[in-house]
């Protein structure tokens, strides 16, 4: 009796999850692009073996310095951070489809309403910054960096300026300096 609940559980769990893909799936009116590119995910660091040579001692100095000072459980975080960067970092960046239409912005899967976006600004300092930022309601991020790749930035924001308020003379955030400059 208890096998049967079970499956029945499990089989609708199933079916709802494959209709949501198909849902998900399904043309809407943010297919309709008005602009349209395919962009990394990210920004890509070219690393070379010194690259990983730096990075690896100043790992190994900093879980050094934690065991030296009696702070083993930060050496396992500083292990643990390390590990989670490489996992993320191992495989070359997605690349996905961006597409801006009349009623919001799609990168991926992930739909963005001008409704629910505050404002946008873009970063465009070639060839290493090329990105429009968005300020979201309702995104854990709060703000999401789409890459601009190859896309000509002055025509994205003559797009979206009549759509969004922008945010112009917005600086780069210091986590994205550093990012880039460490090449993380």
């Amino acid at each position: 009796m208890i096998k049967k609940i079970k499956n029945k559980i499990k089989t609708r769990k199933i079916r709802k999850a494959q209709e949501r893909e198909y849902l998900r799936t399904l043309p809407s009116a943010f297919d309709h692009a008005a602009l349209a590119w395919i962009a990394p995910e990210h920004h890509e660091h070219q690393r070379g073996k010194f690259w990983h040579v730096i990075m690896g001692g100043m790992l190994l100095a900093a879980v050094i310095t934690a065991f030296v000072h009696n702070a083993w459980t930060f050496s396992l975080a500083i292990l643990a951070a390390a590990l989670a960067y490489y996992t993320a970092h191992r495989e070359p960046h997605k690349q996905v489809e961006i597409k801006i239409s009349e009623i919001g912005i799609k990168v991926g899967n992930r739909k963005y309403s001008f409704g629910k976006i505050r404002a946008f600004w873009i970063h465009y300092d070639p060839p290493i910054t090329k990105t429009l930022n968005i300020k979201v309601d309702d995104d854990l991020a709060g703000e999401i960096t789409i890459q601009l790749h190859n896309q000509n930035p002055a025509e994205v924001r003559e797009f979206l300026i009549d759509k969004i308020p922008e945010l112009s003379g917005r600086k780069e955030a210091i986590g994205d300096i550093f990012a880039k400059l460490f090449k993380l």
